[in-house]
């Protein structure tokens, strides 16, 4: 199974991890929806993605949740579409699953995960979780 994560944002970032060929990630600065929705299908597609989940932060700007929003909307249409398992899980979720703590700290996350990007670290903690609960 290939997992992926994606953290949504202004500089969103992602992870893709298979527990048999290890991992994938990286962080982009977000351009436009079209162009956002163009590498979303270059990650899922070009990589055998099997489960798709979004990372997303609570207790934001009403600004800011809906530009978040609209990329987890993007997300969730294309592995709708594809027929590819999505989940949308809050950041705390998925930190408490994979890191053992809830309300870990990027720094944190970054160093457990020795992923030196926050976006793609909180990306990865998103890929890993879903390994955590699909296995």
């Amino acid at each position: 199974m290939t997992y992926c994560g994606i953290d949504v944002g202004k500089n969103w970032g992602w992870g893709i991890y298979n527990p048999e060929m290890g991992i994938l990630h990286g962080s982009e600065k977000f351009q436009t929806l079209v162009h956002f929705e163009e590498r979303i299908r270059h990650l899922i597609m070009g990589l055998d993605v099997n489960a798709v989940v979004t990372c997303r932060a609570m207790g934001r700007n009403q600004q800011v949740i809906r530009f978040h929003s609209a990329m987890a909307a993007i997300v969730e249409y294309f592995c709708e579409k594809h027929g590819i398992s999505y989940f949308d899980v809050a950041d705390g979720s998925m930190r408490k699953v994979v890191i053992g703590k809830g309300n870990a700290k990027k720094p944190e996350v970054m160093a457990f995960l020795k992923i030196e990007n926050e976006h793609a670290a909180d990306a990865m903690c998103g890929a890993k979780y879903l390994a955590a609960i699909t296995i």
